[in-house]
Order: C-alpha cells, then sequence, then structure tokens
C-alpha cells in the first residue's frame, strides 16, 4: 500500500479512497503487555474517513503554577490569657507574615487588641518609633503579675491532670510552667 496523504484501492466490485489526516507524533513505550486470550474473534471496524476539512486540534498546554503567599491575620488578645505566650505567637507571625519594620509590626499589634487589651493604647502614640515595645510593655505591666515567676512555680506545684485532659496536654502545661517559673536564662531548665 503506498503511502501518502491519499491513496486508493483497486478491488473487484468498486474503487475506494481513503484520507489518511497526518498525526502528531506519539511517544511509544516499549513495556511488556500480558498475554490475554481472546475467545471469539472481533467485528470488523469501519473504515476511517476522517474529512480533510476539519482544523486540527487546538494545542492545550498546562497554566503556570504561581503561589500566593497567604497573609495569615493575626489571633485577637484580649488579655485573657498569657501576654507573655501571645507575644511568642505574635512574633511568629510577624516572620511569618514578613512584617519587617517595626512600624508595620506596631500596627498589626494595634489592630489585634481587642477589649481590656485594647485600652492600654489610649495613652499611647502608636506613632513613635518606640511605639511597639512600649505596647508590650503596657501589657506587660496590666497583665503581668507583679511577681509572675513566684506565681508560676506555685501554679506548677500544685498543678494536676484535669479529667478530660491528655497526657501530652498535662505535659506541655507543664513545660509552659516551668518556661513561666524558671526562664530559659535562669540556668534551670526540665
Amino acid at each position: 500500500m503506498p503511502s501518502g496523504p491519499a491513496y486508493s484501492s483497486d478491488s473487484a466490485s468498486a474503487v475506494a479512497t481513503h484520507t489518511v489526516p497526518s498525526l502528531p507524533l506519539v511517544a511509544l513505550s516499549f513495556e511488556p503487555v500480558p498475554a490475554v486470550p481472546v475467545s471469539k474473534a472481533q467485528p470488523d471496524a469501519p473504515p476511517f474517513v476522517a474529512n480533510s476539512s476539519t482544523p486540527p486540534a487546538p494545542v492545550v498546554t498546562q497554566p503556570q503554577v504561581v503561589l500566593v503567599k497567604q497573609f495569615q491575620p493575626p489571633k485577637p488578645y484580649s488579655g485573657a490569657s498569657s501576654w507573655k505566650g501571645y507575644r511568642e505567637y505574635f512574633e511568629r507571625l510577624a516572620t511569618v507574615n514578613g512584617w519587617t519594620p517595626i512600624k508595620q509590626k506596631t500596627e498589626q499589634l494595634a489592630l489585634a487588641l481587642e477589649g481590656t487589651a485594647s485600652e492600654v493604647l489610649r495613652d499611647l502614640d502608636t506613632s513613635q518609633p518606640q511605639a511597639y515595645s512600649l505596647i508590650w510593655e503596657a501589657l506587660a505591666r496590666r497583665f503581668g503579675s507583679l511577681d509572675g515567676a513566684r506565681e508560676a512555680m506555685r501554679r506548677f506545684d500544685s498543678r494536676r491532670q484535669k479529667d478530660n485532659e491528655t497526657i501530652p496536654d498535662f505535659e506541655q502545661a507543664l513545660r509552659t510552667l516551668h518556661r513561666e517559673a524558671w526562664p530559659p536564662n535562669s540556668g534551670m531548665q526540665l
């Protein structure tokens, strides 16, 4: 059979003309195919007839993947929990969000304060350069105890596992109290 875009075949009763479209190259895989026994012969399929006026299929390209860094808003702070714990959380969040200028950190911290914690902002000018450290100092005065280490030692000594508390949660609570009672720079570690 001659190759080319069209060929003709003579048979005893009819002449048929077939048009063969040009197909894109296909990568072949030479993996072994398991043998499947065939129990009955397959019927002959009708010959493939392609319309030469059909436009070629459009080329589909994969879109480029663009990663967008999601801004993580800070959880609000009302003073109900430890201000030191919130400060550690806020500093990690500032690093993740890329808040490098102190002004940006000051703005985000001021927005995160709510309730009684937001009252510390009334006497502060948040536009001054040292406002970030002044806010933390005001939170420490308002929500920190005068003898925080001694109070944490007392709570550590009296802390018992609650009925619905898992062992890992109880351990973490003890570690937190220990860190407050004996800060890392004091020389004693758990």
